[in-house]
């Protein structure tokens, strides 16, 4: 059932089923749609910005959330103090109010001449005495065809107080039982009580959909939630680059260290075409049945090749103040989870690993990545800690190959100094800079691949991202939110052949 009504008429909400009647959306496209406000805020504020603003999902009318009933609410709010207003003679009301010391009949009478919804928050407030009087006081104030239309119309105002006082009170989708579903029909009409159900069903269903899970008493995303959004994210970044220009397509060339498989696949955009010409002739045969055999894409197979060698590449992401405002850091944790499936999917056995840096760099997993905010409390942006922590993390990941690739917005503006110490100069010292590049000479040394990735156009910052890449012999890459997963796939699956 999708309501059923307790004894103070509130509406009690059940688990969601596909029998509903109300357009309820899937927990799935719940999650797409607010997959970039849980990267960013967290799963517990997104569903408090869902609650409040409402969703979108793809091909649907978005679903409003409380601040639109709220709204409609207000609107109805001062259409019916205008309505009552009219219903009363204003030289009669003069007389009235002249003839009363009732501070709080004044101010009522105040606002209704006035057209102000405050009458609405006065009358609510006031004692079951004051509101009798003031009702008296517009009986006697109306033509006598509208008397009997003025206990009505206050009730009426005293119902929207409660409705918006319940509306305020509901924080959470665990106390919709605060909310008169009736009375919010009743008010604003039936169009309004569905789009309240709608709103509730789906985020109730979300949050028991198995998605969401507690942990330490706060909401988190769940494995696969986790890895729902990775795939989400991994299929707009290759339609991102299906629609680049000619000569800009991803591409990946075969290498020497791939060997048949012995079977054939599905061919998938950015597969190298190496087509497996009788099993793709045969699928086309089954699908059409007739000659001449018509080839269609659904019909491409591919040789599936193995990678005969492995491996590992640590993303570190900058976790400074400025990553976070400038909404770089939101785009560096849908890049790590795009990356992440595009690894499990396309190279099972490679291996990606996690690191975040401000004033000093640590290692975290997946499932912190969903978590992970910008470090309100370092200070300074430390690339040498970044690369030295990796160093020594793909220390024990040797025969394979082992790659860096960096994210940052800004030039480093701390290090460690011989004592391990942390140490910030802005803006950024020799020393500093000195350090830094000694972590890239390592990493080369190392025969450890390092790609910078610049979320700035400020020359400094490029010149700096530039010469880092030039002292590990690797890459520099200059690019934006919008354009970081595709260009970071394309690196990766180079480097992969």
């Amino acid at each position: 059932m999708m309501t059923s009504l307790s004894r103070d008429n509130r509406a009690r909400y059940t688990a969601w089923t596909n029998g509903q009647s109300l357009d309820i959306a899937s927990p799935g496209e719940v999650l797409d749609g607010l997959a970039d406000s849980i990267l960013a805020d967290g799963v517990e504020s997104s569903l408090t910005k869902a609650l409040h603003h409402g969703f979108s999902r793809e091909g649907e009318p978005p679903t409003p959330g409380l601040d639109n009933l709220r709204d409609r609410l207000r609107a109805e709010e001062r259409s019916a103090v205008s309505d009552l207003a009219a219903q009363i003679d204003d030289d009669a009301l003069s007389d009235a109010l002249a003839g009363t010391t009732d501070d709080t009949l004044r101010r009522m009478i105040s606002a209704l001449r006035t057209r102000s919804t405050s009458l609405i928050g006065s009358l609510s407030g006031a004692s079951p005495e004051a509101r009798a009087a003031f009702g008296s006081l517009l009986e006697a104030s109306a033509p006598a065809e509208n008397t009997q239309a003025i206990p009505d119309r206050l009730d009426g105002l005293v119902e929207l107080a409660r409705m918006e006082r319940q509306l305020r009170s509901l924080r959470s989708v665990q106390e919709v039982n605060v909310v008169d579903l009736e009375l919010l029909e009743r008010l604003l009409g039936q169009d309004a009580g569905n789009a309240f159900s709608q709103l509730i069903g789906s985020l109730q269903a979300f949050t028991e959909s198995g998605y969401v899970q507690s942990r330490d008493s706060r909401a988190v995303l769940s494995s696969r939630a986790v890895q729902k959004i990775g795939d989400t994210l991994l299929q707009a970044t290759l339609n991102r680059l299906e629609s680049r220009a000619a000569g800009q397509h991803f591409r990946s060339e075969r290498g020497h260290s791939h060997e048949p498989a012995g079977a054939s696949r599905d061919y998938e955009f950015g597969d190298p075409f190496e087509l497996d010409l009788g099993q793709s002739i045969l699928g086309a045969v089954k699908r059409g049945g007739k000659t001449p055999v018509k080839l269609d894409v659904s019909d491409l197979k591919v040789l599936d090749r193995e990678t005969s060698e492995r491996a590992t590449t640590i993303l570190a992401v900058d976790l400074s103040r400025s990553m976070g405002e400038r909404g770089y850091l939101l785009a560096a944790k849908r890049l790590a989870l795009a990356l992440t499936t595009f690894i499990r999917t396309r190279y099972p056995h490679d291996e990606l690993l996690l690191i975040g840096f401000s004033e000093s760099a640590r290692q975290v997993n997946l499932q912190e990545l969903v978590e992970l905010q910008w470090d309100r409390y370092g200070v300074g942006t430390n690339v040498q800690d970044a690369l030295r922590l990796a160093t020594g993390i793909l220390n024990s990941h040797r025969g394979r190959r082992r790659n860096v690739v960096l994210i940052t917005d800004g030039e480093p503006t701390a290090h460690r100094d011989t004592t391990g110490q942390v140490v910030f100069n802005l803006p950024s010292s020799d020393e500093t800079v000195a350090r830094t590049f000694r972590e890239a000479h390592r990493l080369r040394r190392d025969g450890v691949y390092l790609c910078v990735c610049v979320m700035s156009t400020q020359q400094q910052v490029t010149t700096f991202g530039h010469e880092l890449a030039k002292q590990a012999a690797g890459d520099a890459l200059v690019t934006d939110p919008d354009n970081l997963g595709a260009d970071l796939v394309i690196t990766y699956s180079r480097r992969r052949h």
